[in-house]
């Protein structure tokens, strides 16, 4: 397992039946960080020495990655990792939190919103997922399928070093693509296979009228794996959400652009701290 500087040892917990491994540092109001489809708890390093300085930071490792125990349906929807999360948040005796969800983690980060409203104190979607809205497997677009012949035929290795470029802008340097391509490769593959389906068979604009707390939504203006339309379109769906672009910064702006990705965090959550 790939671990960065800034980041505290992973820890591990049951949570509803299941092991889910997390990162934990710092007090105050807790702050939860859901990674998307192809990272971990671990890619959320340049978050963790600004964060917790103020409030209580946490990396989970979604069901399925990193040393998490996967969900037990081979094709879970968003509310399964919805319900896990509020299994961990009870392991660790958390009522109250806020979310920042990346990509797939916004579409986790959605659902929960929406099924314990109660339990959120502010919420951050990162570079949103929407998902494709599919029913069954005959019904997935080729990006899905693309996804899933890849994992299955080229492995985690070969998965990452085809799509992890993506992730980045070309002003990207080579340590950043190096440590984005690591992480990706940690991929299990029915972990990575499980969030494909996902993937799929969620909406997220289903869940964002369920939303009732405050809420910022986030994308670089260069990101070409969720362009900033769809984020737009999701704050657009909130009440009282505000949209922030992220100028300059790709699909995985929070580890490009860690100072800005954090400024525009740190302004949303002054006053939970």
């Amino acid at each position: 397992m790939t671990i960065f500087v800034d980041m505290p040892p992973p820890k591990t917990t049951d949570a509803g039946g299941l092991e889910i491994s997390y990162y934990d540092r710092g007090r105050g109001g807790a702050v939860l960080l859901l990674h998307g489809i192809g990272s971990n708890g671990s890619g959320w390093s340049g978050q963790f020495a600004a964060l917790s300085a103020r409030h209580r930071v946490i990396a989970w490792d979604a069901p399925g990655y990193g040393g998490s125990s996967p969900l037990p349906a081979p094709a879970p929807a968003a509310d399964d990792y919805a319900d896990a999360l509020d299994d961990f948040l009870v392991a660790l005796g958390i009522t109250s939190c806020s979310l920042i969800g990346h990509s797939l983690g916004a579409l986790m980060a959605a659902s929960f919103a929406a099924r314990y409203p109660g339990k959120l104190d502010r919420l951050v979607l990162a570079s949103c997922a929407l998902g494709y809205g599919s029913t069954t497997e005959a019904d997935y677009p080729d990006t899905i399928r693309d996804r899933l012949t890849d994992i299955r035929e080229l492995g985690p290795k070969g998965l990452a070093e085809k799509r992890s470029p993506r992730l980045l802008t070309g002003r990207a340097g080579p340590e950043l693509r190096v440590r984005i391509e690591e992480t990706m490769a940690e991929v299990t593959p029915a972990g990575y296979e499980a969030a494909t389906h996902m993937l799929a068979r969620s909406d997220i604009f289903i869940d964002t009228p369920g939303v009732r707390c405050p809420t910022l939504v986030l994308c670089g203006d260069e990101d070409v794996i969720t362009p900033d339309k769809g984020s737009r379109l999701v704050a657009a769906g909130i009440e009282g959400a505000r949209y922030v672009g992220l100028a300059g910064l790709g699909h995985a702006c929070y580890v490009e652009g860690p100072e800005v990705f954090n400024d525009a965090v740190q302004s949303f959550l002054k006053g939970l701290d």
